[in-house]
């Protein structure tokens, strides 16, 4: 059976932590107080050019409507300088930009490609969890389970509740989850990057053990908020919600001190057969050894 009543974080922590968000990225938006061109070298396979770009401003997300109808509503991550960056982030210096798909001219980097997207998903558990759970009783997200690959088979991310209680979920509270999902991805919800300080990472999480330990061990920390939903998340994540297919949570298990929850995905651009499906299904749902 499941907890009464449980939640990712309370209200009112989570809207702090949302507020937080928010006001610092403002911050970091007016400490621009001038304006200063960037060159864009940008190399895809059609339409290459030199953009005129605006620094600490300018975000790939922006420069691709100025490309294609493609490069606007297919492109995924981005490559700075061969480095791969989040649609959403700021452009900082003089650079050379590649936009990536999951389909057409643009598909390139196949392993990284699904990295990101595995990624993706494990951090859209972790909000899945946040929205769909009742707030009388807190439990912690503790993160994405970073082991787990596209060659796994599933994605995973990490919760508690505070007095390690276990839930072993009923077929209806599974499709509970998995409706939230799809909810979540139908909204088509920005996910949106912002690089914190140490020091102030560990103000905002002072009550968060887990979190804390996280931050420790890192130089600078890097935020996504996706609606009111923020978390830490390392590396790069795909640009927005819409991006996500099918898409399950395939099972819950008891994992030493935390629970572990499952699921699998494809990229909306992906059509799939259902026998294809629930094979992939009955794969993720297979507790790993």
């Amino acid at each position: 059976m499941a907890p009464r009543a449980i939640n990712a974080l309370s209200a009112n922590a989570q809207n702090r932590l949302y507020n937080l968000f928010i006001n610092e990225q403002k911050r970091q938006k007016d400490l621009v107080n001038t304006i200063t061109k960037i060159d864009v070298n940008h190399l895809g396979p059609s339409n290459a050019c030199k953009i005129s770009a605006n620094r600490h401003i300018s975000t790939p997300a922006e420069l691709s409507q100025h490309l294609s109808n493609y490069c606007m509503t297919q492109s995924v991550f981005a490559l700075c300088d061969s480095s791969p960056i989040s649609m959403n982030e700021v452009l900082r210096n003089d650079c050379d930009l590649e936009y990536v798909a999951f389909k057409g001219v643009n598909a390139r980097l196949p392993e990284l490609a699904n990295a990101i997207y595995w990624k993706s998903c494990a951090f859209l558990l972790g909000m899945v969890l946040q929205k769909t759970m009742k707030s009388e009783v807190s439990l912690e997200l503790l993160g994405p389970v970073e082991q787990f690959t596209p060659k796994d088979g599933s994605f995973a991310y990490d919760f508690c509740f505070p007095d390690n209680s276990r839930w072993i979920p009923s077929c209806n509270e599974l499709n509970i989850l998995n409706s939230a999902a799809v909810n979540l991805i139908l909204t088509e919800l920005a996910i949106e990057p912002l690089d914190i300080s140490v020091e102030m990472a560990k103000e905002w999480f002072a009550n968060d053990k887990h979190k804390l330990k996280t931050i420790e061990s890192e130089q600078r920390i890097r935020l996504y908020k996706c609606g009111d939903h923020v978390d830490i998340h390392q590396g790069v994540l795909i640009n927005n919600t819409k991006h996500f297919g099918r898409f399950e949570v395939s099972q819950i298990y008891p994992n030493e001190h935390a629970l572990r929850i499952h699921g699998v995905s494809l990229p909306r651009i992906f059509n799939v057969h259902h026998s294809t499906w629930s094979i992939l299904l009955r794969r993720a749902s297979k507790k790993p050894p």
